[in-house]
């Protein structure tokens, strides 16, 4: 669902003071993410002032109360941050890693909390607003309730029966402790995480990694079966890394695609796929059954490429930077025949089936300046080991592996131009294997083709993973592109929907480097139950 708002009064119209909302008149920014509640949210702090990272965070906090299924305070995930001050693009890593197992009672190997110290360090770098104010609506939405929104009430009820297996679970997400599961739209409080979050509006984020908080943590976490120490809360820091920057002109004008590092591989494979996209204007001039087969062509040799450059532990054969180059790109495409599909045998390496859990969530956010921020949230798996810290409404993030729990799929994306750090796309997504193809088929769309956000998300998606060796099409896709696709070779599968992102793509620059419009739409997706506000 997409909602289009206006800009809200000023101070000089009304007295509205900064940090209030309202504070900005006319074009205030944008929010895409996969949940209501925490839109509204990141939109209000937009208005009152507020940075791409102050709302970043307000999100982040909410989406922990209003989607605790997919990004949970014991969750975490990976964030590029965008300035146009200093034309500076980062990477935040806050990628949970596995807690220490010395629990004889552990049954669920548990990763270390980390979405709030990632969020303090986006506020520290990068916020502006008081940090009192952007954990508040989380605390509110958490003490006073809200409706149970319709992302949540789906999660729930897929997972309930294994999940109200463990007690603190069943009592904070079934009615009355029932054992069934709280409703869509039915109000919803959770005091225990809004007493958590108030200890850390009011005396920051230290006290949940240090202190009593930090121990009574640890021995919930003992008691869900979990794996967690004093010395890995005390010890665990978020990194602000390099990100990967691949330059390219489209249309005679110079733009840079910024990727995260590994272990979120998901942002390589985008790349390198809306590369091959983009080289030679290939998808430009490609009509539309010619772009499903590139499409298709791109996703099998990305995943291809990946077998042989991903270790088993998640770091790179080759420098990153060596991976979505235009030579590198070139090479992989030059087994690609416009009439007919390429075997997945036939290319060097073969591609090799690697697990990736779908559950997952994302955000993208950018404020009237053009600072950006754009995050894949993960838990590896729905509602993470199933357990809830007792006393702290915390659901446990479980621990990466090298089985399907693992951050392959976290990777957003943003593109900026150099020559003034103006804005123009952000995006990220959710949906395991299928994230990063979403993001290109998406990208390919709306930033290489200039479709609005809209329509692009909305348009029916290609996927071919390598193997096993068959494309997957969403069931909208209709009976006449699929038979275009089984004409060229493939083996064609279809599936109701996969994938799921959210974006914002701005066609000219933000903020505008003249007296111009500001031309920017966002988009949530609907294959989820999300929302994007803008101001037009």
């Amino acid at each position: 669902m997409a909602l289009a708002l206006s800009g809200c009064g000023s101070d000089e119209d009304e007295g509205i003071a900064f940090g209030s909302v309202g504070y900005v008149e006319g074009f205030f920014g944008a929010v895409s993410a996969d949940e209501p509640n925490a839109v509204l949210v990141g939109r209000d702090i937009l208005s009152s002032g507020g940075t791409a990272a102050d709302a970043a965070v307000a999100v982040g906090f909410a989406m922990s109360v209003t989607l605790p299924s997919r990004a949970s305070l014991g969750g975490g995930g990976v964030c590029l941050v965008h300035d146009p001050a200093t034309g500076s693009t980062e990477a935040l890593d806050f990628i949970p890693v596995p807690g220490t197992s010395n629990n004889p009672r552990a049954d669920r190997p548990s990763a270390i909390p980390a979405l709030a110290r990632g969020m303090v360090a986006l506020h520290a770098r990068y916020g502006e607003l008081d940090w009192r104010s952007l954990l508040r609506p989380a605390e509110d939405l958490a003490r006073f309730g809200h409706r149970l929104p319709r992302a949540f009430a789906k999660d729930l009820n897929r997972a309930a029966k294994p999940l109200f297996a463990d007690p603190e679970a069943r009592r904070v997400f079934s009615r009355e402790g029932g054992g069934i599961p709280i409703g869509e739209n039915e109000r919803y409080r959770q005091l225990d995480l809004a007493a958590l979050l108030g200890q850390l509006r009011i005396n920051g984020v230290g006290v949940m990694y240090n202190g009593p908080i930090a121990k009574k943590i640890v021995d919930g976490v003992a008691e869900a079966g979990g794996t967690l120490t004093v010395t890995d809360l005390r010890d665990w820091l978020p990194q602000w890394r390099a990100t990967f920057i691949q330059p390219f002109d489209l249309n005679f004008v110079p733009y840079e695609m910024h990727v995260a590092p590994l272990p979120a591989a998901g942002g390589v494979l985008s790349a390198q796929m809306i590369g091959m996209l983009r080289e030679d204007d290939r998808y430009l001039e490609a009509d539309e059954q010619g772009r499903l087969h590139l499409l298709a062509a791109v996703g099998q040799r990305a995943y291809a490429a990946r077998a042989g450059w991903l270790k088993e532990d998640l770091t790179a054969v080759d420098p990153l930077e060596n991976l979505v180059d235009g030579p590198i790109l070139d090479d992989m495409m030059e087994s690609f025949e416009p009439d007919r599909a390429t075997a997945s045998a036939a290319l060097t390496p073969p591609p090799v089936r690697v697990r990736e859990n779908p559950a997952g969530a994302s955000f993208v956010i950018v404020d009237r300046r053009g600072g950006a921020v754009a995050c894949s949230l993960t838990m590896y798996n729905l509602f993470g080991t199933g357990r809830v810290v007792p006393n702290t409404g915390i659901v446990l993030a479980a621990a990466p592996d090298r089985g399907p729990r693992n951050p392959l799929p976290l990777g957003p994306v943003l593109v900026v131009r150099p020559s003034n750090f103006a804005f123009h796309f952000a995006i990220a997504g959710s949906g395991g294997v299928a994230a990063a193809t979403s993001i290109a088929n998406v990208a390919a769309r709306s930033f290489l083709a200039g479709e609005p956000a809209r329509d692009a998300v909305d348009a029916p998606r290609v996927h071919h993973g390598g193997a096993p060796d068959q494309v997957v099409v969403e069931e909208a896709m209709g009976p006449e592109a699929q038979a275009v696709l089984r004409a060229l070779g493939y083996t064609v599968s279809t599936v109701p929907r996969f994938g799921q992102v959210n974006v914002i793509y701005c066609a000219t620059d933000l903020p505008p480097q003249a007296e111009t419009t500001v031309a920017c739409s966002a988009s949530g997706d609907r294959r989820g139950f999300g929302m994007a506000v803008q101001a037009d």
